[in-house]
């Protein structure tokens, strides 16, 4: 699944799409989404979208963690616009 932001809603890709293609997308729901490498995340805090990433710092809320994600770990649950 790959991140999609408009403007503060977050959701993630139902299929692929090029570049400006109409696309589906989930908003609601809970994905496991690449997270910012080297980052620890715990369990039931915000995260935001950096990059086309989960990170624990950012602008735009992606939604809150739904399990604790470790520095080594390259994705994280997320439970999207919670």
């Amino acid at each position: 699944h790959e991140i999609v932001v408009v403007g503060a809603l977050v959701g993630v890709t139902t299929k692929s799409a090029q570049a400006g293609e109409t696309v589906a997308c989930d908003c609601v729901g809970v994905y496991a989404l690449k997270k910012k490498t080297g980052e620890a995340i715990e369990q039931g805090v915000k995260v935001y979208v950096a990059d086309g990433e989960i990170s624990a710092t950012g602008t735009v809320v992606a939604g809150i963690t739904w399990a604790k994600a470790i520095a080594d770990d390259e994705t994280v649950l997320v439970k999207l616009n919670a």
